[in-house]
């Protein structure tokens, strides 16, 4: 393979190029004369950075400083160089400031929940009381009479022989309905294991004072019911009264795990009891 040396900016090959088209606006000429003009700047930036740097040197040249010329009939001084004493530095007295010791705040007063329980009033039927009837009243009441009858065929159908001889004639005269009955003609009033006192003592142990109530300085009041059923559990735990801030959840947190009462009898029956309670939340500043 031949490798021939080229020359791109010959005029022989820029004719090629340029065959057939305009050589007048500049980019023929800048070709052709392209090896004198790369010359010319070469020089041109050489001789320009030579020229500032000849200048710079000129400018910032070190100055030459000559000894003096002494002659032997000058005197001669002599330089005595004293040692310069400093005094002794004052002791700076530094007082360690002692750190301040705290006292220890006081804790928050803790709110107090005042528990208030209250049950519904208690409202007794008054039984009517009666006097039995006098044996002389009835004797003229009820008398032998004569009276002729009129004669009836009657269709008795046949017993069955399965029937139970001398059966019990005491029935239950109430109800057996499991519908829960208000304080009212109660044998015995429901009331708690321990008592109202160890009922109230589980609600102040128990009960806790809601935050955004506390932050707020709010009290308030809420009415409980629920119903105490014939084995004594809670149920139906609900709000009859609200009073928001937390109070009503809390409540009905506290009466949820509570223990069972002693159920309230009537005529010597558990029965379900309704039962309606107030509960208090209110905040001491002691």
């Amino acid at each position: 393979m031949l490798i021939t040396k080229l020359n791109l900016y010959n005029t022989e090959w820029l004719d090629v190029v340029f065959k057939n088209r305009n050589k007048s606006y500049g980019a023929y000429e800048l070709r052709k004369h392209n090896g004198t003009n790369m010359l010319k700047s070469l020089l041109i930036t050489f001789s320009a950075v030579g020229v500032g740097i000849a200048f710079y040197s000129f400018t910032h040249r070190s100055p030459v400083i000559e000894p003096p010329l002494i002659s032997p009939t000058d005197k001669r001084t002599d330089v005595v160089l004293k040692e310069m004493v400093t005094p002794p530095k004052k002791e700076e007295k530094v007082f360690e400031a002692t750190p301040k010791t705290e006292l220890p705040k006081a804790a928050p007063k803790a709110d107090k929940v005042k528990i208030t329980a209250i049950p519904t009033n208690v409202v007794r039927d008054e039984l009517a009381k009666t006097d039995p009837p006098v044996i002389n009243d009835i004797k003229g009441a009820i008398g032998p009479t004569n009276e002729e009858g009129k004669a009836t065929e009657l269709n008795i159908p046949e017993g069955k022989d399965n029937g139970t001889p001398g059966g019990s004639g005491t029935g239950d005269e109430e109800g057996t309905s499991n519908e829960p009955v208000g304080l009212g003609g109660l044998t015995s009033l429901p009331e708690p294991i321990d008592g109202m006192d160890g009922w109230n003592k589980y609600l102040s142990r128990n009960l806790r004072y809601p935050a955004i109530a506390s932050e707020e300085g709010k009290s308030g009041r809420v009415f409980i019911s629920f119903i105490i059923e014939k084995d004594g559990k809670l149920t139906d735990i609900k709000v009859e009264k609200g009073a928001g801030y937390g109070f009503d959840e809390e409540a009905l947190r506290v009466l949820k795990k509570a223990k069972a009462w002693k159920p309230g009898t009537q005529n010597g029956r558990p029965v379900r009891v309704r039962y309606t309670i107030p509960i208090s939340f209110t905040i001491t500043n002691n």
